[in-house]
């Protein structure tokens, strides 16, 4: 059989029954075909052209079995299955040079092997495990499942670098760097997951009566080292019959404690009353609850106290309402403006409503951030996403009502990575690696103002197998970009976008610098021609500051200090130590300032300031104050340096 589609007569659903309303299978999506309510439907095998996982991490992007347009009724499941049946039989029956073919056509493709671990040495079994890669225009992820041993193996993988992810249920990673770290094909993964810590504890109300089917929650606000942490989830139990509630599976860290006697902080239930926090407590009087991983921290009783709570409402303009049932819903979020951490949110719909407005309850007092998003979970209708600008807002004493969030249309940004070879032949390369394996990530600049830095989309993507990439929903603003690089032999020497066409007979404008000056993307705006520059020859400089009296936190700064790069911002890099040690990795080579400075106590941990080299005026400051401590250093070709010290006065320049 040499083609890989099986034909097997169906009836359809009504014409446009699911028109632009996709039902997601494991292996499939499913369409109506609106052009007739009864007909043959062909079952494709073949990999579709255009996959958004985005929202769904669950369904590889890039699965061999491809997708299927038909619209089924519960009575053609039995159908379905005869024609994978006939599928597979055909599959099976492949000549030898057939399968050969295809071997040699993915021979780009590997596995990735490893093995999940107790905090004892002991394999867990039936963990689940997710891999998972973004390449902007899809997101591939596979799943596995650990065996006996603790072992798992994901197959036939595209060439790339994959975060491997671990979860079961009541326990956490033995480290937050696992989240992050990243494994190529054909490398072993070793997790090791530990029991998280729990939280128990009563639920009274006002009265002093037990209150039963509460939802409590407990968000972590510092981490095992009592740095603040923005923006965190929550993990929350409900109270049983006696007012009993336990939240386990917890990082070690300091926690708050809070419930508002409902059914918890993101529902909408109808509760009007605000948070109580352990003890009895409003946000700012909590006491914080501090947990570590394997023990259980009991009697964190809650008194609720039953006040009102306050309310944020408002309407919607500009493209708040979709054209399809694709994406029609609203997701309405409000976070504290100091730590970003998630308060409320509520899920609108005026397609189905007819009503462009929102309202969330039991508020207390505070500062607040506040936006809207329209996600489009496929793009098949051609319509985007939208979202709205951040909303600053105070709540002090009473409602806030009238508040107008106007959605407009998401941008993105497409481009390709090139790279230039080095001719030098002795280079010490620890880590050779292919283009595909290189991490592109964006960050919003705030500027010094401060402003809006919330992202829509994924930060993170990466090349193509033609070495292109993309970012998708973007908000408007000014974007900067960084290549996370695989390999030591390589290092970043240009960001640059082409420039807008000329008139004609005008000499064409040289490309723009966006290392220096940054990206600007307007609203739905389709940005492309976006350059990459790799080069090879890195150099690499480790050591430490030394000091009588070392400062609990520096920035170590790295300055060019030939003239000529004065503003090649890519050629600056800044570190943050607490003991003085410092990296630092894919540096071009050539003659440096070494700079170490005192971090302010004012400055969070949670949100570091933006890197100096983005501020022209602060820039030249910074490299006039690196110049006058003349701490020099010049790196050759692929120069390894790996016990510089630099001496810290306290008399440096902050």
């Amino acid at each position: 059989m040499n083609s890989k589609s099986v034909k097997c007569s169906v009836n359809c659903c009504p014409a446009g029954a699911f028109e632009n309303s996709p039902v997601i299978h494991r292996w499939a999506q499913v369409y109506s075909k609106p052009e007739s309510s009864v007909g043959t439907a062909a079952i494709n095998l073949a990999q579709p052209s255009r996959w958004d996982s985005t929202l769904h991490p669950q369904f590889p992007s890039d699965e061999s079995l491809g997708y299927f347009r038909l619209c089924l009724t519960g009575q053609q499941i039995m159908i379905l299955f005869a024609c994978l049946l006939l599928y597979f039989a055909a599959a099976g029956a492949q000549t030898p040079q057939q399968a050969e073919s295809k071997s040699n056509a993915d021979n780009k493709r590997g596995s990735i092997t490893g093995k999940v671990l107790a905090d004892d040495g002991q394999p867990l079994v039936g963990v689940g495990v997710y891999l998972s890669r973004a390449t902007g225009e899809r997101s591939i992820s596979r799943p596995a499942a650990t065996d006996e041993e603790g072992n798992f193996k994901v197959n036939d993988l595209p060439t790339g670098s994959y975060r491997v992810n671990a979860q079961v249920n009541g326990y956490v990673p033995s480290s937050r760097a696992t989240l992050t770290q990243r494994y190529r094909v054909g490398e072993a993964a070793t997790i090791t997951l530990v029991k998280g810590g729990a939280i128990t504890g009563k639920v009274y109300d006002s009265a002093g009566q037990p209150l039963v089917g509460a939802t409590v929650n407990a968000q972590r606000v510092r981490d095992d080292a009592g740095r603040s942490v923005g923006g965190a989830g929550l993990r929350d139990a409900m109270s049983d019959d006696r007012g009993v509630y336990r939240i386990y599976g917890l990082e070690t860290g300091s926690y708050i404690v809070f419930t508002n006697g409902g059914y918890g902080a993101y529902y909408d239930d109808g509760i009007k009353e605000a948070p109580t926090y352990h003890p009895a407590s409003t946000r700012d009087t909590a006491q914080e609850v501090s947990v570590t991983t394997g023990a259980a921290v009991t009697g964190i009783d809650i008194r609720h106290r039953g006040e009102r709570g306050l309310a944020v409402s408002g309407f919607f303009s500009g493209l708040y309402e979709a054209k399809s049932d694709n994406g029609a819903g609203l997701n309405v979020q409000l976070t504290h403006a100091t730590t970003g951490a998630a308060v409320a949110q509520v899920y609108v719909n005026p397609r189905s409503t007819g009503k462009n407005t929102f309202a969330l309850y039991g508020l207390a007092d505070g500062e607040y951030e506040l936006s809207a998003r329209r996600q489009n979970f496929s793009r098949i209708s051609g319509e985007g996403s939208a979202a709205s600008a951040t909303r600053k807002l105070s709540v002090q004493g009473s409602d806030v009502t009238g508040l107008e969030l106007k959605l407009l249309p998401l941008a993105s940004i497409r481009g390709r990575i090139v790279l230039e070879p080095n001719d030098k032949k002795d280079c010490p390369i620890t880590q050779r690696s292919v283009l595909a394996e290189i991490n592109l990530t964006y960050q919003r600049d705030s500027g010094r103002d401060e402003a809006d830095t919330r992202t829509m989309g994924n930060s993170e993507t990466a090349p193509d197998e033609k070495s292109e990439f993309a970012w998708q929903d973007l908000l408007a603003g000014r974007y900067r970009l960084a290549a996370q690089l695989p390999s030591d032999h390589w290092y970043l020497k240009a960001l640059t976008v082409a420039a807008k066409p000329t008139a004609a007979k005008t000499p064409a404008a040289k490309p723009l610098d966006v290392a220096r000056q940054g990206l600007d993307v307007k609203a739905g705006e389709k940005l492309t021609g976006l350059t990459v520059t790799i080069a090879q020859g890195a150099a690499e400089l480790r050591g430490r500051v030394t000091s009588q009296s070392l400062p609990a936190r520096l920035r170590v700064h790295l300055v060019p200090a030939e003239k000529e790069s004065a503003d090649d911002v890519l050629r600056y890099a800044e570190v943050i130590t607490r003991d003085g040690a410092f990296t630092f990795t894919n540096l071009a080579p050539g003659k440096y300032w070494l700079l170490p400075r005192p971090i302010p106590a004012d400055e969070p941990d949670e949100k570091p300031a933006q890197p100096v080299a983005w501020d022209a005026e602060a820039r030249a400051k910074l490299r006039q104050a690196a110049e006058a401590a003349t701490n020099a250093i010049t790196l050759t070709i692929c120069q390894r340096v790996k016990d510089h010290t630099l001496v810290f006065s306290s008399t440096v320049e902050k």
